[in-house]
């Protein structure tokens, strides 16, 4: 049995779940709890990476606050601790505005990876994943 966080294990740091209306790229078997897996971290990464992006476009989804609360909501998750976490790693207060740009994609997701494993997420394949969102008109 592996000490693994979920969202390692997965190659999901963000344990975006697995959805019956589309398959991620790179998305392989679901977990038996739903969540989606990966071949590769930097797919994973890039799910995130485009989820956040369907967070931020909904309507006033670009603080920490609503991102969070819609990435995580309280009925499952410690949302309070999870947006004070993350508001703390950016540096910013929960409800300040912030753009979709990969700056603040980075340290978000950053954020987010750590609250969700407990560990830091390898930088080399946090860049990867993004370059594939950043990087590439087919994102």
């Amino acid at each position: 049995m592996t000490t693994e966080p979920r969202g390692i294990r997965n190659n999901n740091p963000g344990n975006v779940m697995h959805s019956a209306r589309f398959t991620w790229h790179g998305e392989i078997e679901p977990d038996p709890d739903g969540y989606a897996r990966f071949a590769t971290m930097p797919d994973g990464i890039r799910a995130a990476a485009i989820n956040l992006r369907t967070h931020f476009s909904r309507e006033g989804g670009d603080t920490v606050r609503s991102l969070i609360t819609s990435w995580a909501p309280p009925q499952y998750n410690p949302t309070a601790a999870y947006i004070a976490a993350v508001s703390s790693a950016l540096g910013v207060e929960p409800d300040t505005p912030l753009s979709y740009d990969r700056p603040n994609v980075e340290k978000l997701l950053r954020a987010i990876f750590h609250f969700e494993n407990g560990v830091a997420i390898d930088e080399a394949m946090l860049k990867a994943g993004l370059d594939e969102v950043f990087n590439s008109a087919a994102s």
